[in-house]
């Protein structure tokens, strides 16, 4: 069945209004999808020239840390954050972001488990772990999960940058080496 762009328009439209209203709001720091950056079917608009970011730590603190850190680089947006593992699931779903930056320890659902379902669902997804978690059993789980990064909060300041840069050329094509993008 064809839908008209401004049926589809209007219909993602009214799914965003209802998600929001549904939606476990995390922090004052929410932020609302860019609605011309996503289609109906929660692809990536090719016209879109930033890299598009979920942040998803249960640390409010963390948050904002984080987004202050991508919020200096023109050619990256955040485009909303979690709370949870479930929230986290339920905005890669909506929004179909580039990159998630997955916090190991969340409640409801940790990392671990929700970038399992995020896989099965938003298979474009990049995922990057942050963790305090110097555990190699729990970043050999990270490697397995097809994760493009592992970065330890502590190192974030540092690091979390050319972490999600390599992941960004991971996005435009395939690596030389092949290599783990990690800080461990």
């Amino acid at each position: 069945m064809r839908h008209s762009t401004r049926h589809i328009a209007a219909e993602v439209q009214s799914r965003r209004i209802l998600a929001r209203r549904s939606s476990h709001i995390c922090a004052k720091s929410e932020q609302a999808p860019s609605v011309n950056q996503t289609s109906a079917f929660g692809a990536r608009d090719p016209g879109s020239a930033a890299i598009r970011i979920l942040i998803a730590d249960d640390l409010e603190q963390w948050r904002v840390q984080i987004r202050k850190l991508l919020d200096s680089r023109r050619e990256w947006e955040v485009v909303s954050e979690a709370c949870d593992g479930r929230q986290a699931l339920e905005k890669a779903i909506e929004l179909c972001p580039d990159i998630i930056l997955l916090d190991v320890g969340m409640p409801v659902m940790n990392g671990i488990e929700a970038a399992l379902k995020i896989r099965q669902r938003c298979r474009a997804a990049l995922i990057i772990f942050v963790t305090h978690s110097r555990n190699e059993a729990l970043r050999q789980a990270a490697v397995e999960l097809g994760a493009a990064g592992y970065v330890l909060k502590n190192n974030i300041a540092t690091e979390l940058v050319s972490v999600i840069a390599a992941a960004v050329g991971q996005m435009q094509g395939p690596t030389q080496s092949g290599e783990f993008a990690t800080t461990i």
